[in-house]
């Protein structure tokens, strides 16, 4: 792998120093030692190289081509700190990707295969280069039979994640479909999941289990807690990996059940669909059974989304499509009656973008409009009213990744909804403040 690795460096490096010829001459004694330093490595003696290339540097030399040449050089001869300190003073540079790229190799070479992944998965998906593109994802391709560093070696491994946190809510409330309770706190919470990983794209069975706590202490009645679990079956035909799950899923508020879901799903991703970098369609079929506090949420839910991501403005779009179909029974009171059962249609965008080695910021926004099944009715003194309630929801939000270490994060998160319905008392603005700490195992 490290000699795959060197091959496509001097690559890199050819085409560096033509540009580099092209563009400046020769005509100064310091543009004189990088020239001599490019032509030792293309004669097969770094050593030498490194020589003329410091020597430049010594003169007083600062140039992109010479920290570029000198990352190659310190790669062939082994000196790989020397070599990504060289890359790293790229990365605020156009040349930011074929730096990353070069610092995925230095993790191929220092056996950090996990980083090497993570960033070859990044730039086969967001780089602008073409080039860098399609030697990412070759470098995927080599890495599918090799699990990440301390995992077993057949192909399959368990992996997990564990994160705390910390937040503001605006308008604490988690009740579907009800209208925000206007009352503002803070929170802590909690999460937890582990799943089956796999090394390779061929047959393997797929398991998750997600735990989640969120805790408000000056309103515990909505405390927040959610279990999670899936097993199931991937497969890879061609260039699509197709995906068939059972699942089941339950959420109490405080100590009360409010539903719980078993259902499947089945999902179809597909690399290169056409001019698009990835495509994707998931269908989820679930019974839902409310808690003995909340009959009226027994009943069907039924969900399809598609969408796909393109590299796009420096960075990777997202687009999803969402149809949600609920057939509960309705709310039936002498007084009040409400239909429980919403079709929904939505549009999420979402684009994402790498600011250094370490930091991703991405950008998100939604529009969910809601029809309800029957009308709303309610009693008053002055008769029987009677409407059919619509929703409008928009949200957006703001996202930083941090990337401390390889197994360490930090990110945080800015949020906002508005929701207007054509029922009073369901209208809202709500915000969110969030950030925490997570470690991957």
């Amino acid at each position: 792998m490290q000699i795959t690795a060197t091959i496509f460096s001097t690559l890199f490096v050819l085409a560096w120093a033509a540009v580099c010829q092209a563009q400046e001459p020769a005509l100064a004694d310091r543009e004189a030692l990088l020239e001599k330093g490019v032509q030792a490595f293309q004669s097969g003696d770094a050593r030498q190289a490194r020589h003329y290339l410091e020597e430049a540097r010594a003169s007083g030399l600062e140039s992109n081509a010479l920290s570029y040449n000198l990352g190659v050089v310190n790669y062939r001869l082994a000196r790989y700190d020397a070599a990504a300190r060289e890359f790293r003073t790229l990365l605020d540079t156009s040349h930011r990707d074929l730096a990353r790229y070069n610092l995925g190799l230095i993790a191929l070479a220092t056996e950090n295969v996990d980083d090497a992944r993570t960033v070859f998965l990044a730039l086969s998906m967001e780089s602008g280069n073409e080039k860098i593109r399609g030697l990412s994802a070759r470098q995927l391709e080599r890495l599918s039979d090799t699990p990440p560093a301390g995992k077993p070696e057949a192909g399959r491994y368990p992996v997990g994640l564990v994160m705390v946190g910390a937040g503001y809510d605006s308008n604490v409330d988690q009740l579907p479909d009800n209208a925000a309770s206007g009352l503002g706190e803070g929170y802590s919470d909690v999460m937890f999941s582990l799943g089956s990983g796999s090394a390779s794209t061929g047959n393997h069975w797929i398991w998750n289990g997600l735990g989640y706590h969120q805790r408000f202490p000056g309103n515990p009645e909505s405390n927040l807690s959610l279990l999670e679990g899936d097993l199931g079956w991937q497969t890879r035909v061609a260039a699509t990996d197709l995906q068939a799950t059972v699942f089941t899923r339950h959420w109490w508020l405080d100590t009360g059940l409010v539903e719980s879901y078993y259902g499947v799903q089945g999902v179809i991703r597909r690399q290169g669909c056409g001019p698009l970098d990835q495509c994707y369609a998931r269908l989820e079929l679930a019974a839902v059974t409310g808690g003995s506090d909340y009959p009226e949420y027994d009943g069907g839910q039924y969900d399809l989304e598609t969408g796909f991501y393109q590299r796009q403005w420096g960075g990777r779009l997202g687009v999803e499509l969402q149809l949600g179909l609920a057939d509960r029974d309705n709310i039936q009171d002498p007084d009040y009656a409400a239909s429980v059962s919403p079709f929904r249609q939505g549009l999420e965008l979402s684009w994402r973008t790498a600011l250094s080695e370490t930091v991703a910021l991405t950008l998100k926004g939604a529009y969910r409009h809601s029809d309800y099944d029957d009308d709303y009715q309610w009693q008053t003194p002055d008769g029987t009213f009677s409407e059919q309630r619509q929703d409008e929801r928009w949200s957006g939000g703001l996202l930083m990744d941090w990337q401390l270490a390889a197994d360490w994060f930090v990110t945080s998160e800015w949020s906002y909804e508005s929701n207007d319905s054509s029922l009073d008392g369901y209208d809202y603005d709500r915000y969110n403040l969030w950030v925490g700490v997570g470690k991957t195992f």
